[in-house]
């Protein structure tokens, strides 16, 4: 959920951070989870805060933006005067001080982050009535959609969700129907409501996609497998065309037939949506120039 189109000023900005990403990454498969979300050549310093899956908890709080119990605003000022001080003692007896300035913007933007009263008031879903909370659905994700909608409101510029369940190798028929496209029919409709409501529509792209799509055939499980061949996305706001279906497949889904789009046109599409060249080039941590898309061109009918 890329917000803030058009807008090219990056890092943080008044405490609030420019990636969130809320949802599960334990289990099994949470090693892969995170390395989608690592930044790669960028370095560490662009990936996202993780918040977790808890938002549809009793008396949900971020862990390390709400401060400890019984610690105010003016006791943890006081903390990291002292952790400026020992600091402070350690580059003097250490000769390696570009790491500890590197450590130093680590700290000031964890201190940024726990000090913004953006960034709190944004976690706090109790303040949404509670039809609303209820229209998005009283689960893990779709509270997530609607903590993911007040983030963007805060400022921060790129959101992902991210709902486990998808991969449904075995008893994939009743999965789908009893548990996961319930949940995120409710709240995908729910979340795309409340954009246009809040007036978010225009500046926000909101995008519903998985990794790859399922096997055309049925497994001796009663599932469907991995398969790269055809998958599809759904895209609205941020000023893309709505009400579109652009391409096909055979009958069984199994390659597309007509008007094929690759994952670098999507990408570039996205990029071209949010006001940013895909040709710009950033530099890796090794101090190579990498570009952003290597190929890709935006999709025509979208635009």
């Amino acid at each position: 959920m890329p917000g803030l189109r058009g807008q090219l000023v990056t890092g943080y900005r008044e405490g609030v951070p420019p990636y969130v990403y809320v949802g599960d990454i334990s289990g099994p498969d949470g090693f892969r989870k995170r390395d989608a979300l690592n930044a790669g050549v960028l370095g560490p310093q662009y990936n996202p805060l993780e918040i977790g899956d808890k938002a549809n908890d009793a008396g949900f709080r971020v862990k390390d933006v709400t401060t400890p119990k019984g610690v105010d605003i003016e006791r943890m000022a006081n903390r990291r005067e002292m952790l400026r001080l020992l600091d402070r003692w350690h580059r003097e007896t250490d000769a390696k001080v570009a790491r500890l300035e590197e450590i130093d913007g680590y700290y000031q933007k964890a201190y940024a982050l726990v000090s913004s009263p953006a960034v709190k008031k944004a976690f706090q879903l109790d303040e949404e009535p509670a039809a609303l909370r209820d229209a998005y659905g009283r689960t893990m994700f779709g509270q997530s959609c609607l903590l993911a909608r007040r983030l963007v409101q805060a400022g921060v510029r790129y959101v992902t969700v991210g709902m486990p369940g998808w991969d449904t190798h075995t008893n994939n028929f009743e999965d789908l129907k009893n548990k996961l496209l319930p949940v995120l029919d409710m709240a995908y409709s729910a979340l795309l409501d409340d954009v246009h409501n809040t007036g978010l529509i225009d500046s926000t792209l909101v995008i519903c996609m998985g990794e790859f799509g399922r096997t055309p055939k049925i497994n001796a499980e009663a599932g469907r497998d991995h398969w790269p061949a055809t998958q599809v996305f759904a895209m609205g706001g941020g000023g893309i065309r709505t009400g579109l279906v652009i391409g096909d497949t055979n009958e069984r889904s199994e390659y597309p037939t007509e008007r094929p789009i690759s994952v670098q046109d999507f990408c570039a599409t996205v990029y071209h949506a949010l006001g940013i060249p895909p040709d710009t080039e950033y530099p890796s941590t090794e101090g190579r120039p990498t570009k952003l898309l290597a190929d890709g061109v935006p999709v025509s009918e979208l635009i």
